[in-house]
């Protein structure tokens, strides 16, 4: 989740557009690793590789929902312009 939030920090959304599989395939391993062992890790793999109730994955989800909807919403492309520094005050 850290990463998918620094993510907005550092990456235009070509490069969210490129990586936003690679994250939200950590946030499913991350939310599935919680629910199984919430104890915290006892090894480097998970002991139940089993896909759960979408309980288990639905606030990770809404999550991932949320950064990408950033991205989507107020990261927008736009075409770089001769007159870019008009653009970018209007």
């Amino acid at each position: 989740m850290y990463w998918a939030v620094l993510s907005l920090l550092l990456h235009p959304p070509s490069r969210w557009i490129r990586t936003r599989q690679s994250h939200l395939r950590r946030i499913l391993v991350l939310a599935q690793a919680r629910h199984t062992q919430p104890a915290g890790p006892a090894g480097s793999r998970l002991t139940d590789p089993f896909v759960k109730d979408y309980d288990v994955y639905k606030s990770y989800t809404v999550f991932f929902g949320l950064v990408d909807g950033i991205y989507t919403n107020y990261f927008k492309v736009r075409n770089i312009v001769a007159n870019w520094k008009i653009d970018l005050c209007t």
